[in-house]
């Protein structure tokens, strides 16, 4: 699970700073991903019976995506059977080839 944990945290650092690097200021995206992507972020939604975090990988073991599954915090009325795609990240190098489309088909 911690090795989960610092995969994730690589993953979702990785990701997000490839996506918002070129229209987010530096040091405020940097802090940014140090809390909404650091390990001790991961580590609790690892523990969280009410989340679920599915992590796409190579044949090797490298992890290269993954879909976080969460209760829905939405400005809507939810009932106890919806579920949040909070997130669903996939490496670039890794899309465009069907990874993402495997990653979601086991959210479904």
């Amino acid at each position: 699970m911690a090795k989960d944990a610092v995969a994730l945290s690589l993953l979702g650092g990785a990701t997000f700073l490839a996506s918002f690097a070129n229209d987010h200021p530096g040091e405020a995206l940097i802090a940014h991903i140090q809390t909404a992507h650091g390990v001790d972020h991961y580590r609790a939604a690892l523990i969280d019976p009410d989340q679920t975090v599915l992590i796409g990988e190579t044949p090797q073991g490298a992890p290269v995506g993954y879909a976080m599954l969460t209760p829905p915090h939405l400005p809507v009325a939810t009932d106890d059977r919806d579920i949040e795609l909070k997130r669903i990240y996939l490496l670039s190098g890794w899309q465009g080839s069907g990874h993402g489309d495997r990653l979601m088909a086991r959210v479904f």
